[in-house]
Parts: structure tokens; sequence; C-alpha cells
């Protein structure tokens, strides 16, 4: 029992930074609902759904049509498209997939894998991850993903820290950086197994059989001891270590992305994996959310799966509810999008706030281009739309805050959307050409996204179902904070966007809203279970804005919680308390449910590492200020407040440009992106190059005035920016500014754009 006479399930200490240890979970006594599910592992999870629905899809992917048919019986996998044109889909079942699942791990048992070896794969997302993903755990390994925007020194960082004992990658491009740890004989590593082109594979290493076709390994996993026993005796050796798993023990390693230093391992138990999955299904059936969160469900895979968002929306979801994963192909990040939504028709989208500011701007500019009394229509239902939903929300449900005008109004708008709709072709083209805007980024879409208004309610027109987004009935976001006026906007078309908190160290979900029931403009949602979230009102002291109360430091525990950071003692101590809080580092505050069940709800209010004290003592949280730039500044993509032991603030900005596909991640360029080139025609320029901008006077003016929009909108004086440099280019993954998800990395900032700084005190 611990101090709160929890029952303690497993042994161990309240952490561990060992891959192979274990940490005990906590149930309290009497528990109902999320909190009382039974800890169960990955492979348990599995197993019974694959059980349930052996006869129900389970993963699809695209196959190229002049792919070579391969004598070989088992490779019905091989021939990956990389783009949904000129290709087809092929499938695999439940019963099929738990099959090449089964054989996988007997080929890792085959290759020497232990119990607790790492496994890492990098790659876009296929069926070869899914099924790494559950073989190397059912063969006692650890799964960890590999961003596939890793350089080489991350790679073998990530190689060594983990200890790897087996490499899964796309391409030998990927796998290569890898080498230096495979020709090291002191490292564990001891193979590479490719699931795309072999040719580039050196040939003294390719004889040396250190590296393998994804085919090749998968025929040593069919390989038995005595031809008569089959695919039975494989099922006997894998389940034998099967049984030595236990829910505490590690599971998958998530690498952080590193915003502050180098990436640290986070431990993720079984129990993490399988009940933070199940809590938030029942949490959002509870709710409404997704009243049929089952076999039914299809998921469109196209977030990268070293990310816990993926792995846990994707993998995890899909072992718990029976549903089928559609594996995008990779030119959805660059063009290919609405086949593959025309063709699976998903039911469920999430994307970062990067990806529903660009839908956002995407649809302004859209609307902004058409005629006066489109706009006047759109305005005034986006206007009843915002105050209806408002209302709801406020209300918990109960009440839309309209006057009976009001409703009426907002009734009559939507007939003449949808009036419009089924009468102008126009529209369809519109939308298509809208979807053309938003595809180089890969957004997901909405069904509701129209240029003229809410609509989701709406009967759903012919078109609608060619587009393939008849089935989406639920968007959520993640991963960072989600501004106000992106959330304002997408409620005033009737898009509630499940908003959430958590990190890689709670296994992704922590909180989570709940439109209207369990909704707050500013919130995140409340907690996964209760007493899994409080306040260190005494850390937040030093931190909160000036006047205010009720601020801490937001700490979390429960069963989704890590059992600590690989090989880092210190670190992995200094973030839990002596309870087995986690502390965020993030500061927050509690608001009452609009519902009245009193349930607290989450507002992430700053993060304490981020807050900037200002020479005079003022505490400014960046992000509040940076959203406010961004929305007074339509042209301009990133704001970075600088102003750390500064006399005043000042800001680093960028324009919105042009992003071209590239292995290591979208690369800017000099060109302006349509969004962009709406705003510099609204203000009468001429320029179409990040360059013709910054030598515009029109520009700096229009940036000026922006600036002061910010400013007067601003808490105090302290938290008005005074200067501003728009830097030559915008900042990226390949130029180091920014994680592989999207994340600022303040201090290379910093030192990267040292003189542009300086330039400005």
């Amino acid at each position: 029992m611990d101090e709160d006479g929890k029952h303690v399930y497993g042994a161990g200490p309240l952490y561990t930074t060992r891959i192979d240890g274990e940490v005990p979970l906590f149930i309290p006594p009497g528990a109902t609902g999320a909190s009382a599910l039974p800890p169960v592992t990955l492979c348990e999870c599995f197993h019974a759904t694959a059980e349930k629905y052996p006869s129900r899809d389970a993963v699809a992917w695209r196959v190229k049509d002049d792919a070579p048919s391969d004598a070989h019986p088992y490779s019905f996998y091989s021939g990956l498209a990389t783009t949904a044109v000129g290709s087809h889909w092929d499938k695999m079942t439940w019963a099929q997939l738990e099959q090449e699942c089964y054989i996988f791990a007997n080929a890792c048992l085959k290759m020497g894998v232990e119990s607790k070896d790492a496994c890492v794969v990098m790659g876009f997302n296929t069926p070869q991850w899914l099924i790494a993903f559950h073989g190397s755990v059912q063969a006692g390994g650890v799964i960890v993903g590999s961003y596939p925007t890793n350089g080489i020194e991350t790679c073998e960082y990530l190689g060594q820290d983990c200890g790897a004992k087996l490499v899964l990658t796309e391409s030998w491009a990927h796998g290569s950086k890898f080498e230096t740890l495979l020709r090291d004989k002191s490292q564990k590593l001891a193979k590479i197994v490719v699931w795309g082109d072999m040719t580039a594979v050196p040939s003294d290493i390719a004889s040396s059989k250190e590296v393998l076709s994804f085919v090749d390994f998968m025929a040593e996993g069919r390989v038995t001891v005595g031809a008569t026993h089959g695919h039975s005796h494989i099922m006997q050796t894998v389940k034998a270590e099967e049984a030595k798993l236990k829910p505490t023990q590690c599971c998958c390693l998530i690498y952080t992305s590193g915003t502050t230093g180098p990436p640290k391992g986070v431990m993720l138990s079984h129990d993490n994996l399988t009940w933070d999955a199940n809590a938030f299904i029942q949490f959002a059936k509870d709710e409404g959310v997704l009243a049929d969160f089952g076999p039914e469900q299809v998921y469109l895979s196209y977030l990268p799966l070293s990310h816990i968002a993926a792995l846990l929306l994707d993998f995890m979801f899909a072992a718990v509810t029976g549903g089928s994963i559609y594996f995008a192909t990779p030119d959805a990040l660059s063009g290919g999008l609405l086949p593959l939504l025309q063709q699976t028709r998903p039911t469920f989208f999430f994307g970062v706030p990067r990806v529903w500011e660009k839908v956002m701007d995407a649809m302004k500019a859209k609307g902004a281009a058409g005629s006066e009394t489109q706009k006047k229509i759109a305005a005034a239902a986006k206007a009843v739309g915002l105050a209806r939903n408002l209302g709801l929300a406020e209300s918990g449900g109960r009440a839309t805050g309209l006057s009976c005008a009001d409703e009426v109004k907002y009734l009559l708008c939507k007939a003449v959307v949808v009036a419009k709709i089924k009468m102008s072709a126009v529209v369809f083209a519109k939308i298509k050409t809208t979807l053309g805007l938003l595809e180089a980024e890969y957004l997901p879409i909405s069904p509701h996204i129209f240029p003229y208004l809410p609509i989701s309610r709406a009967p759903r027109s012919g078109y609608v179902f060619m587009l393939g987004l008849d089935r989406c009935t639920a968007f959520g976001s993640g991963a960072a904070p989600l501004s106000k006026e992106v959330l304002r906007y997408f409620w005033s078309i009737d898009i509630h966007i499940i908003e959430g908190f958590g990190m890689s160290e709670t296994t992704g979900y922590m909180t989570s809203s709940a439109f209207p029931s369990k909704t707050k403009l500013g919130t995140v949602g409340v907690a996964a279970a209760p007493g899994y979230v409080k306040l260190d009102l005494e850390k937040g002291k030093g931190f909160a804005p000036a006047g205010e109360e009720g601020h801490g430091e937001v700490c979390m525990r429960g069963r989704n919680v890590m059992m600590g950071y690989l090989n880092k003692e210190e670190k992995t101590a200094e973030t839990f308390d002596e309870a087995r809080f986690l502390r965020s580092g993030d500061l927050g505050k509690f608001y009452d449910a609009p519902d009245g069940s009193g349930t607290p709800m989450l507002a992430i209010t700053g993060r304490i590492k981020e807050l900037i004290i200002t020479a005079g003592g003022e505490n400014v949280p960046p992000v509040l200020v940076e959203d406010q730039v961004k929305l007074q500044c339509p042209m301009v993509s990133n704001a970075v407040l600088i102003g750390d032991k500064r006399k005043f603030l000042s800001c680093l900005l960028t324009l919105r440009v042009v992003m071209e596909p590239t292995e290591v991640g979208p690369q800017p360029t000099d060109k302006l992106d349509a969004t962009c080139l709406l705003a510099m025609q609204a203000i009468g320029s001429s320029a179409t190059t990040v360059a013709e901008a910054k030598a515009d006077p029109k520009v700096a003016k229009a940036v000026q005035e922006g600036i002061d929009r910010a400013n007067a909108a601003a808490a105090s004086r302290a938290q008005k920016v005074q200067k501003f440099v728009v830097l030559d280019t915008e900042l990226s993954v390949p130029g180091g500014e920014l994680t592989a998800t999207q994340k600022l990395k303040r201090d290379v900032v910093a030192k990267k754009y040292s003189a542009e700084i300086e330039s400005m005190y």
C-alpha cells in the first residue's frame, strides 16, 4: 500500500532507469471506471482483439500496380507504393496480421533477440512498422521508433543509448545511419533489416548477412524444427516468451524531440499503453465524442509513428477496438491526400496545432476571394455559429444562449449554405481547389470545412461522399497548445476540435475535452481519472502572471505515467516527487466543468522553462504573445519572442513561404505561399518572395501595425513588443530550429540568430 492506501500491482521502486526494470502500478480500492481497468500486456490485448475479429480487416496499404509478381507465397506486402496513383490496396485480416507477427517474433528469437533487447524502427508508416511493433514485443523485446528525419548523429546516439539489437528501416539511406554501430563489435547491434530497396547496401555488409531484406528476415521466422509442426511450433515458441511478460515491464521507448538537450528515452510499460488507450476510448464513449468506438473505426495513419500520438491513435486504438489501419503513402505529405481520403473514408482525424492553423489560413484565403454577398453570408453565419457554440460550451450543452431570432438566423444561414451547395457546381470546384492548397501540407480535412459556413448538422450532399469525408465524426488536436483564436474559428463553422494535454511521459493522453459537456475555451479538458492531475501552487508562485492566483506546476501520476528515463537516473529523480507525481514543467490552473458536475478542467497557462523574465522582473509567457502577433500579422508564420534579462521585448519573425518536401523534412523556399500572397495583395504589395517583401516599406508598415494591435491586447506594458526583425528564411526541421514534431528549439534560434537579436538592443 502507498500513503493513499492504493493496491499495489507488481514490484519494484517508484521509478526505474533500467530497460529491464519493473515499476508497480496502483489501483485505488473500490475503483470504478477507467481506474479499475485490469492490467494487461500489449500481447494479451492484441491477441484478444485478433481472436474477437479474425476476419475483419486489420491493416491496408498501397501496392504498385506494376509490381512484379513474386513467386514467394509470403511476400504479399512487398512492392509498397509511394503514391496512390498507379497503385491498389492490399489488406490483411486480424488473423493474418497475428500470424505475421508470430513469424516476425520467431525471426527475432532466431536472430538472438533476448528479453528487453531494443528493436529500432525507422521509416514511413507501413505494415512492416506495425508487424515489428507487435512482433518485437512478442519476442520479449522493446520497440523503439526513430524519426525518419533523424540524422546520423542522432541515430547513433539513440542506438547506443537503448542498446539496439535489431534495426528495421525502409531504405538503406536510413539503415546506413546505423552502419557505424553495426561495424563496431563492441555494440549490441546484430542485424539491420531493410523493407525497401536493397541495391544500395555495401557488398561487404550484404555478403556478411548482417543486413537482410524484410522478406528474407521473415523467411527465417517461418523455418521451423520439423516440417510437420508448421505454424503451431512457431506459436508455441513465441507464446513461451510472451508468458514471461508483465504489464509492469517496459514495452516501448519513445525518444523526446530534444528541444532543450539530447533526446531522452521515455520508458513506457505494457500497462501504460493498454490502459491509456482503453481509458481514452471509455472517456470518448461516456461523453458521446465517438459513440461507436469499435471495429468500424478507420484510421488513416500518417503521423510519425515514433511520436506517442500516432502510436496511441493508430496502433493502440486499433489493438483495443479492432478497427482498421490504412497506411497513407509517403506522398500524402506532398499532395497525395485526396485519393487516400476518397478510398479510406476515415472516421477520426488528429492534427497538431500547426495543421489546424494551415487549414484555417487556407479557408480564410478562399473566403476572402468570394463575392461581397458570399462574404456577408459567411460572416453572419460564423458570428451566429460561434455565439451558439460558445453558449453550448458555457452551459455544458444545456442551452445555446441564443435568442429565438438568432436561432432562426442560425438555421437560415445553414439553409442558405446547403441550398448554394446543392445548386452550384462552382462550390464543388472551389472546395477541390481548397483541398489542392491543403494537400501539400497533408492537412486533416473535415466534411464541414466549406467556404461558406456551418453545415455540420446539415444533410451531406453527394460530393462529400465523393471526397471520402462522410464518415469523419471527430477531430483532435494535441502535442502543443491550440490558440483560442483557432478554436473560435472552427467553433464558428461547427467543428468541435477535441483538445487534450499529455506528454510522451504520460503515454500521450492525460486530459481531454469533450464538446459541449467538458469544454471551455482555453482549457485542455478533464483528467483521465480522478486524482491523476494536481497543481503545485507553491512552485507556481514565482511564475504566475502578476496579480493572479491559482496557478501552479501541473503534476501528474497514474497508470499512464512513464517508468522513467532510460539510463538517466538524475533526470528521472528530479522529474518525480516523493509521491510519484511527475513534474511537467507546465503552469496550469483549474476551472469547473460547465456541465455542473464540479469536475476540474485544466488550463495550461505557460511553461516554466520557457517563461521570459525581463530585466524588470516581469514574467512573460512567450507563447501567448507570439500567438497574438501571428493573429494580427497574417503574413507571419512564426514569431519568436526575445527578452529574457532584457529591458524590453523584441521578436524574430518569419514570413509564410512555400515548403518543398525532402527526406529530412520540408525545406523552406524564398517563394511566398498563397496565404502570404493574399496578405500582400491586401496591403498593396507586389512582393512574391521573402527578399522582395523585406525590401518593401508597405510590408514593414503592415507588420508594425499588426504588432501595434497585438500590443493593444497585451496584459501589461511588460508584455508589449518594442522591436522586430524579419528573418531571411522560414524556421524548419532541416534548419535545426524545429524538432521533428514542429516544436520550437528556442536555444537553437537564440544562438543561430544572435546577430539579428543583438541588432535590436
